[in-house]
């Protein structure tokens, strides 16, 4: 997606090796097929427990005590959230996948009538690569895709969806080391008051012979150069999440990333800082912004799907 070529070997079945080097150009069909993405939001993760855990859901380990939390979703501008009973979304729906013109092929792989997820594809030659990648977590890396799917206003339920707010959207609080709900949250906390993007000031870097940074960006978006004797961001691979912002002891990245209020069921209230975002509200909000302008000006058709999902 960036261009570049890749090194392709293929052993026969007579032992032979064939090599090439190839890369999107040199192929005439090349679709992505994603089998679970758009997930109706999700949940937020702490960890309570008295040991640090590594987990998919941190890219470092999981600090214990309940010393930062992090979570997935895009509140009030996830699509699922806008058409809670399907009713617009559904089997060859248009969609723009990762920037391209796709369709949904229905719903996700382990998508549920309380957390649907869809599946769809596209043509990866009209991809943009800033909105897909990979994600190295704590226990593996994990794949980025982005969607942006057109939700037709045909009824009071996605008017009301659509209006709803992230401070009303319900953020699950989950125990890391058990997955189960010890808390609710809402998305306002962790889209609200907040900043969307990660600011990079390279003035304030110490040149550290070991970057941090460098270390934990868990999209490799950071590299220090050692003749520079400073740290270089890559904006484009950046996915904002955060954690640079934790890591960088000289205060080089810089982004108010909130905090949850989670709400135990005792009635207590407990605040918790986010050290990680899962999800790039910036860029969801940029391909919404595409897929808005490419409708106006007609060159993105919306068509009703051929059948109903869910």
């Amino acid at each position: 997606m960036e261009g570049k070529t890749i090194q392709v070997e293929v052993q026969t079945d007579e032992g032979g090796l064939l090599q090439a080097e190839a890369g999107l150009e040199d192929m005439p069909q090349a679709r992505m097929f994603g089998s679970r993405h758009a997930f109706k939001n999700y949940s937020a993760f702490v960890n309570p427990g008295s040991r640090s855990v590594r987990t998919i859901f941190h890219a470092r380990g999981f600090e214990p005590h309940c010393q930062g939390a992090t979570f997935s979703g895009c509140g009030q501008i996830n699509p699922l959230k806008c058409d809670p009973l399907l009713e617009t979304i559904g089997i060859g729906t248009r969609i723009l996948l990762n920037g391209a013109e796709g369709y949904v092929l229905g719903t996700g792989t382990r998508s549920s009538r309380d957390k649907p997820n869809l599946s769809g594809f596209a043509d990866m030659h009209h991809m943009t690569a800033e909105y897909m990648g990979g994600f190295v977590t704590g226990l593996g890396p994990e794949c980025i895709c982005s969607l942006a799917v057109p939700v037709p206003v045909i009824s009071s339920t996605i008017l009301e969806e659509i209006a709803r707010r992230d401070r009303e959207i319900a953020l699950p609080v989950n125990d890391i080391n058990t997955r189960t709900v010890i808390g609710q949250a809402n998305y306002g906390d962790v889209w609200e008051d907040v900043d969307l993007e990660v600011e990079f000031d390279p003035q304030r870097c110490r040149g550290c012979k070991k970057c941090l940074v460098e270390r934990a960006c868990p999209m490799r978006a950071v590299r220090y150069d050692q003749e520079a004797r400073v740290a270089i961001r890559d904006g484009l691979l950046c996915f904002h999440c955060g954690l640079c912002v934790t890591e960088c002891p000289n205060g080089a990245f810089r982004c108010r990333l909130g905090a949850l209020r989670m709400k135990t069921s005792s009635g207590s209230v407990r605040s918790v800082p986010v050290v990680l975002r899962q999800s790039d509200r910036l860029r969801a909000g940029k391909l919404s912004g595409e897929l808005k302008r490419r409708i106006l000006d007609g060159s993105f058709r919306m068509a009703p799907p051929i059948e109903r999902i869910g």
